[in-house]
């Protein structure tokens, strides 16, 4: 079996939730260099089903997603994905009254949040064993 198959195979499911189109389609690309399967979304609507049609390692909820819908989203992530983790892409001066797994700064840019996704599944793994 060729290498890239095998990684495609283990590799940990994303799904990037963002309102701004060409914000996401950039994340995207980047997440999918790094080796992680990313399923997009643009809505919460959108979200929702994609959680109940497919298992995702982790939730990840862009910037661009106001608070109040935002707080009610993560409730039913949860509720629909429990095994999943969340990170949401926000400032602390944005707000943080919603319950996610992980809060991240979008400013700290691509190799900053590659590296709190990867912390997120040595986090997982180490809890797991």
């Amino acid at each position: 079996m060729p290498a890239n198959h095998r990684n495609h195979m283990n590799a940990r499911r994303i799904l990037s939730i963002e309102y701004n189109a060409p914000v996401l389609e950039t994340r995207n690309a980047i997440l999918r260099s790094a080796g992680y399967e990313i399923t997009s979304a643009s809505t919460f609507y959108q979200a929702l089903e994609r959680l109940q049609e497919n298992r995702f390692d982790l939730v990840l909820v862009g910037r661009s997603i106001p608070g109040v819908q935002l707080r009610g989203f993560l409730e039913l992530a949860q509720l629909k994905a429990p095994s999943a983790r969340t990170m949401v892409l926000r400032d602390s001066s944005q707000g943080t009254d919603f319950r996610a797994d992980y809060l991240q700064d979008p400013d700290q840019g691509p190799e900053a949040l590659l590296n709190a996704i990867r912390n997120v599944f040595v986090n997982s793994r180490a809890a797991s064993a």
